[in-house]
């Protein structure tokens, strides 16, 4: 559906981030932590010899999901016991050959009488013919786990933006955060879970990669690369931020208007400016679409606008101020759909260093 007059208001967006977070839990969780969880929990099974009574390769229908059964007797304690569970996981799927490949082994394994059991010394009628680790499935848990929980990490972001925009009493005593710290710690959390379950799944795939040739799972070496590359240069630019200070926006006046002017000052923790500091204005128009599976948007710029910070030296650094003629046709902020922003950029001498400088706000712009 598509929200009327293209709106997607602040309660909606903690709505959808809530959606998508528990989305992206509950896809990690069938797609892998269950089956984690029963790895792990099967360390002391004990393997016994079995027979395989029936075993096929279930085909559905015309494509490619397949699915093995098999019922198989064993004897644990002098005792028999009969199952028919195969694997960690026995789902119905096509993700990469495990199914034709395990009904393979097992097939030999019957053909050559020395098929084992895994064997729940605590249960004894609880046992499972396979209990490797399927990483295609690890692959698009820790996917789905990423895309849609950090979707609904965005979805919370906008909400939080949102509701600190119209705060405008305090933001006339403590003026504007940019809002670019809070990316940056959210770079550097949202890499932190790529390092700890890419290490986490690699050191379980070790024994797999050295004694049975799954190469496949090294592909979780690149889970950590991508983890270490976003918490890096999520640290950068933290440092960075922090060495300059949270130069924090002041509006005057506040709002900004609407065929009137949007003008606005901040202060530089620097010495001296190394490149001029380049201010950009914009007026945004965002229109989401939204369906049962995922949540979209298309971006119109309405106005961007640029000008050169006039600088003034102040006892702690720089002040850098600005002024812009806003034209008398565009809407205002307190539609959801408009966002209003100032970005500054240069770069500033801190200490002898050059230090890029960046910094976004969300402003609050109203008509006359």
């Amino acid at each position: 559906m598509k929200f009327e007059n293209g709106k997607l208001n602040t309660p909606i967006k903690y709505i959808l981030g809530l959606v998508f977070s528990l989305a992206g839990l509950v896809f990690a969780y069938f797609l892998f932590g269950a089956v984690a969880i029963k790895y792990f929990s099967s360390a002391n099974w004990q393997q016994v010899p079995a027979t395989i009574s029936s075993l096929s390769l279930e085909a559905h229908g015309d494509s490619d999901i397949h699915h093995v059964e098999a019922k198989y007797s064993y004897f644990f304690r002098d005792k028999k016991y009969q199952s028919d569970t195969v694997a960690l996981k026995n789902t119905r799927d096509q993700i990469g050959s495990y199914w034709p490949d395990l009904y393979k082994r097992l097939k030999q394994d019957q053909a050559n009488q020395r098929v084992m059991a895994w064997v729940n010394p605590d249960n004894p009628s609880e046992a499972l013919l396979d209990r490797s680790i399927r990483w295609h499935l690890i692959t698009m848990g820790l996917f789905m786990l990423f895309f849609l929980g950090g979707s609904g990490i965005a979805f919370f972001w906008l909400a939080i933006r949102a509701t600190k925009i119209t705060m405008l009493e305090e933001a006339r005593i403590s003026g504007f955060s940019s809002y670019r710290k809070m990316s940056y710690w959210m770079l550097f959390c949202f890499g932190m879970p790529f390092i700890v379950i890419g290490v986490w799944a690699f050191i379980l795939a070790l024994p797999d990669i050295v004694y049975n040739g799954e190469y496949d799972a090294l592909i979780n070496l690149l889970l950590v690369l991508i983890g270490a590359w976003l918490v890096f240069y999520g640290f950068l630019n933290l440092r960075r931020y922090r060495l300059i200070g949270p130069s924090a926006l002041f509006l005057d006046p506040l709002p900004g208007i609407i065929g009137g002017q949007i003008s606005g000052k901040f202060d530089v923790a620097c010495e001296s400016v190394d490149t001029p500091i380049n201010i950009v204005l914009t007026c945004k128009k965002t229109i989401v679409l939204a369906s049962a599976v995922v949540a979209k948007g298309s971006i119109n710029i309405l106005l961007k606008d640029s000008m050169v910070a006039l600088p003034e030296t102040t006892i702690s650094g720089m002040q850098m101020r600005f002024l812009f003629d806003c034209p008398a046709d565009l809407p205002d902020s307190n539609d959801s759909s408009i966002s209003w922003q100032v970005r500054a950029e240069g770069v500033v001498n801190i200490k002898g260093k050059a230090v890029k400088f960046l910094r976004d706000w969300d402003i609050p712009v109203e008509k006359k």
